[in-house]
């Protein structure tokens, strides 16, 4: 290519999808009709071995996945000549994306061409062409010194040639930024290898310093060596507000995302208050049966039955409002655990005993498998009780009557194992995948079928992790049994027995005892006026704390049990009015906390508020009873 023939280049509009050809493809061709071909024109006369591989080229440069392009082809003369080309392709964007494409096209063809009719490129018609385009452009020498630029340059930078040729161009890039830029920029000249980047240019209509993607590319000769830059820079300063937009957008959504979970956070909690409004009333079913039931008169067997179904399914509704409990002290991380070292076999055996019973009525048997005694572990005996008690219940539910349920203890010397295994209904994969999780049941017949609030496996599996080991389930499908395994880590200390539950003992005598009752639910104020008089105490109830005051003054009981939720006055507020009274012995009178919250959090909060005892609802006759004994002697002991 001579100089005095200009540069061959081609030009593809995308959005009209127009081509144009250069003044010199059109005298490399021999085809005077060329500056105006369609884009499939000047495809059709590339090599066919070349084409599809410009045509892929191409395409990628339409939809923006390539910023530009180096390759060679050969191309069809009119005359039947065949041109080998170097070509260079540049995308150029917009704020709505790929805009058009710029070839520089080296070729030994235009140096051989001299007989066909040519016409000099003039210098107008070049800056006509890059003035068309909508970036700001410069060419350059090889050593990087800008010799040219755009109609569209000076309009935006409000600069001339005299200030901006050479390296007048960086008055106008952010200053503090200028370094880097140009550094990347002598690395190119250096390496003679394209450069991209986002660079920050100041607009003279306003001053203000835009965002613009920086791209320059070499254009060699024919035997490969550099004669010049080509460089554009495009605004996409729009671009990367909206950019910022959508990241804002997506933090708003993160915002919103936290505030919903909050929201759920708050449900658990209203969940919490729900468990404890619907303990009220089984504090007087449950009393009330196991009341009945230890009366010697009450003897037809049908009364005898009727109460046994009472007492039982008022007990299974005290385990469902204990498991939301449960779960609400998890949400809120207030469930906590005591590490002893405890007697794990120990705490397996007192589980079975609590499910032996329940078991029976199925049809199920219960088998111990394995070791007899393990090193102790290190917990919460109560805790690692009811994860065992929570996996049996969950394998007897889902087992078929008259089953067996095998229970296997072992050690490996570093941890104790628990096996489980039922060979009821089993597990799909779906059930298996999402076992653990709170109040997630699977919705089937059979699931539905059981009932349950699906909270006991999601306890027992929060239990075991706060004693630092592992609970997995496994099954081989639908109707094939479960089996659930837990590890835990031994204990390096010598074993404490854990205090596994025991069969409640007779209700202890309360002759000769005077008891306040403060309530202000009837029903609950009722039962346990009754509870208390078959005890044989002397019994006075009163419905709110100044009832309890106006008692105070006309009596002098040894025990007041009072409840703590109650409406204007509640039962910490009563304590310390109880404690402010002038008459000592009245002051100094032991209260019991009576309390539909049975949580090991809520048992310290009463007696570090100087309460005697904190007894939990509902109602348990024989705990109740003994609470009472047992604070009555501590206060003759201690001189009262």
């Amino acid at each position: 290519m001579t100089p005095e023939r200009g540069p061959a280049w081609w030009h593809w509009d995308l959005r009209s999808d127009q081509w144009h050809n250069s003044p010199a493809i059109v005298a490399l061709l021999g085809d005077p009709t060329s500056s105006a071909w369609e884009r499939a024109e000047y495809l059709a006369r590339i090599h066919p071995e070349d084409r599809s591989a410009v045509e892929q080229a191409w395409a990628q440069l339409a939809d923006g996945s390539l910023a530009q392009w180096e390759g060679r082809y050969r191309m069809c003369a009119r005359d039947g000549t065949v041109v080998a080309l170097h070509d260079y392709a540049l995308l150029l964007r917009d704020d709505h994306g790929p805009r058009q494409v710029f070839g520089s096209v080296s070729a030994h063809a235009l140096e051989h061409r001299s007989q066909q009719p040519q016409r000099q490129l003039s210098e107008g018609e070049f800056r006509t062409f890059v003035d068309s385009i909508p970036a700001l452009a410069w060419t350059a020498r090889p050593d990087g010194w800008i010799d040219f630029y755009n109609r569209r340059w000076f309009d935006y930078t409000g600069t001339t040639f005299e200030s901006q040729q050479g390296w007048g161009w960086v008055v106008v890039h952010d200053p503090d930024d200028l370094p880097r830029v140009l550094r990347l920029f002598r690395e190119s000249l250096t390496t003679g290898q394209p450069w991209e980047d986002e660079v920050q240019l100041r607009r003279a209509s306003d001053g203000a310093l835009r965002w613009h993607l920086s791209r320059m590319m070499p254009v060699r000769d024919e035997q490969g060596r550099l004669v010049r830059w080509f460089g554009t820079n495009t605004d996409v300063h729009d671009q990367k507000l909206a950019l910022a937009e959508h990241t804002r957008l997506l933090a708003a959504e993160h915002r919103a995302r936290q505030v919903a979970e909050a929201s759920n956070r708050a449900k658990d909690e209203f969940l919490a208050v729900v468990s404890h409004e619907l303990r009220t009333p089984l504090n007087a079913i449950l009393g009330w049966a196991q009341l009945m039931s230890s009366d010697p008169t009450a003897d037809v067997p049908r009364w005898r039955d009727a109460i046994a179904r009472i007492e039982r399914n008022a007990l299974q509704q005290a385990r469902l409002i204990e498991d939301l409990l449960e779960v609400s002290r998890i949400i809120a991380g207030k469930l906590s655990i005591e590490r002893v070292a405890v007697d794990f076999a120990a705490a397996v055996r007192a589980a079975l005993g609590d499910h032996r019973l329940e078991a029976e009525r199925r049809g199920l048997t219960l088998q111990l498998l394995g070791l007899t005694q393990v090193p102790p572990v290190a917990g919460d005996a109560s805790r690692l009780q009811q994860i065992v008690g929570n996996l049996l219940g969950n394998a007897i539910k889902f087992s078929h009557d008259n089953g067996t349920i095998e229970v296997t203890l072992g050690c490996d010397g570093e941890q104790v194992a628990l096996e489980i295994r039922d060979h009821g209904v089993g597990l799909t994969p779906e059930l298996a995948e999402h076992l653990f999780e709170r109040f997630w049941q699977a919705d089937r017949s059979n699931t539905r079928k059981r009932g349950g609030l699906g909270l006991g496996l999601a306890i027992a599996h929060h239990l075991v992790q706060l004693h630092g080991g592992t609970i997995t389930a496994h099954s081989d499908g639908p109707g094939t049994g479960a089996r659930f395994a837990v590890t835990l880590p031994l204990s390096p200390e010598p074993v404490v027995q854990p205090s596994v539950s025991e069969p409640p003992a007779a209700a202890p005598s309360l002759a000769g005892l005077r008891v306040l009752a403060v309530d202000d639910e009837g029903s609950a104020r009722e039962v346990i006026a009754a509870v208390l008089l078959s005890c044989g105490a002397t019994v006075t109830v009163a419905a709110s704390a100044a009832e309890a005051l106006r008692a105070l003054q006309r009596e002098s009981p040894d025990v007041i049990v009072s409840d703590l939720a109650m409406p204007e006055i509640d039962g910490f507020a009563l304590l310390a009015a109880i404690r402010a009274l002038p008459d000592r012995r009245r002051a100094s009178t032991p209260v019991i906390a009576f309390s539909a919250h049975g949580g090991r959090e809520d048992e310290a909060r009463s007696l570090a508020a100087g309460f005697a005892r904190h007894v939990a609802k509902p109602i348990r006759p024989a705990v109740l009873a003994r609470a009472i004994l047992e604070t009555a002697r501590a206060r003759i002991v201690e001189g009262e």
